[in-house]
C-alpha cells in the first residue's frame, strides 16, 4: 500500500493506525501491557508473526520503543505514542455509546474477557491472604475453567489449568452475563437475582464479588 498521498494531517495519521490490529495494540500498551505475551493475551486471534510486524512498525514510526530488561523485551510507548491516549479513549466511548448492549455482550470470547477481567481486579476488597477463585463458564466448552490466584505479595495471576491448589470461592455463568457485569451493563446483584449467576465458597469474597471484580477500562470511563 503506497498510502493516501494526501497532505491532509488526518489522511497521514491514518496511513500508520488504520492498519488492522494496529488501534488495538496501542490499547494494550496504554492499559499496561509491556511485554509481547502481554499484548498477544489481548487480542487471541492475532498471528505471533503479524504482531511482531506491527510492532516494528510502530517502532520504526517513533509510536513506541523497546528497551531490554534482563534480555526481556519491553514495548514502551513514546510520547508520540502516549499522545494517543485519547484517541483510544475517544474510539471506546463512541463504541459504547452508538453500538447496543446486546451486540457488545454477544461479541464476547473468553480468552480476551478474562484476561481484561484479571488486570481490573481491585485487590483491595479481596481478602489479604492467598487466594485461589475459579470461573466456570457453563455455555462453552473449550476455555470454560478459569482461574484467578492472588498473593498479596505478588499479585494477581491468571491461569486455564487446574494446580490441584484448594479453591476458595468459585463463579459460575455464562460468558455474556460476565461481559454484562465487566462492562458495567448489570450489577453481580441483578444477576444473582436473576439467576443468571451463582457463587460458591468463602463469604468474604463472593459477597464482595461485586466489588473486586472491578470493570473494563471503557465501562469505568463513562
Amino acid at each position: 500500500m503506497n498510502g493516501y498521498k494526501q497532505f491532509c494531517p488526518m489522511a497521514m495519521a491514518l496511513e500508520i493506525l488504520g492498519k488492522r490490529w494496529t488501534i488495538i495494540i496501542l490499547r494494550e500498551l496504554h492499559l499496561g501491557s509491556t511485554r509481547f505475551n502481554e499484548i498477544k493475551k489481548g487480542m487471541p486471534l492475532i498471528s505471533p508473526t503479524l504482531l511482531s510486524k506491527r510492532l516494528r512498525e510502530l517502532e520504526d514510526n517513533n509510536l513506541l520503543k523497546i528497551n531490554k530488561e534482563d534480555k526481556i523485551r519491553k514495548y514502551k510507548l513514546t510520547e508520540s505514542g502516549k499522545e494517543t491516549f485519547n484517541l483510544i479513549l475517544s474510539l471506546g466511548e463512541w463504541g459504547k455509546g452508538w453500538f447496543k448492549e446486546q451486540s457488545i455482550i454477544n461479541n464476547t470470547e473468553p480468552q480476551l474477557l478474562m484476561w481484561d477481567l484479571q488486570r481490573n481486579i481491585n485487590i483491595k476488597h479481596l481478602p489479604k491472604r492467598k487466594i485461589v477463585i475459579q470461573f466456570k463458564f457453563n455455555d462453552i466448552t473449550q476455555y470454560k475453567n478459569w482461574w484467578i490466584f492472588y498473593d498479596p505479595m505478588n499479585g494477581i495471576d491468571l491461569g486455564m489449568i487446574d494446580t490441584g491448589i484448594d479453591v476458595d470461592a468459585i463463579i459460575e455463568s455464562d460468558l455474556q452475563t460476565i461481559t454484562a457485569i465487566h462492562m458495567g451493563y448489570k450489577t453481580v446483584k441483578e444477576m444473582v437475582n436473576n439467576r443468571d449467576i451463582d457463587l460458591y465458597g468463602d463469604i468474604n469474597i463472593t459477597k464482595k464479588a461485586q466489588l473486586w471484580l472491578g470493570k473494563s477500562f471503557f465501562a469505568q470511563s463513562n
